[in-house]
């Protein structure tokens, strides 16, 4: 890409950053550093697949930007393992914290898990 467009990509990546930073900055240290209760381990497997993620695009943004391809489809074939497993723990991760937060006594959690799609339920 010429000109403007070559750095779209990390504009994305950085934009993406940010809204993610700012979306869970508040509640992070509450909820995964300091829990009022203990945590289970698919949480902290959720937030690492998820923020790997980010940077994962980031730095292919960077690799491409640079001129690194080899490089960056070396980074790309761990992108797809990554990217396969990422919907199996989101909805593993949603399941578990529902019924965490049900057992919390968060009536709102129960409300939440019947709006979603009844196919996770399948995999009790």
């Amino acid at each position: 890409m010429a000109g403007r467009g070559r750095n779209f990509y990390l504009w994305i990546g950085g934009a993406v950053a940010f809204i993610v930073s700012v979306g869970f900055g508040r509640t992070v240290d509450a909820a995964l550093f300091h829990p009022p209760s203990r945590r289970p381990a698919i949480l902290y497997i959720h937030a690492a697949m998820f923020t790997s993620w980010v940077l994962l695009f980031i730095a292919q943004a960077v690799l491409v930007r640079s001129r690194r391809i080899e490089w960056h489809r070396r980074l790309g074939a761990m992108g797809v393992t990554l990217g396969c497993f990422m919907p199996l723990v989101a909805i593993q991760t949603a399941l578990t914290m529902t019924r965490l937060h049900m057992a919390e006594g968060d009536p709102s959690q129960e409300r939440a898990s019947l709006m979603g799609c009844r196919l996770p339920f399948f995999f009790e």
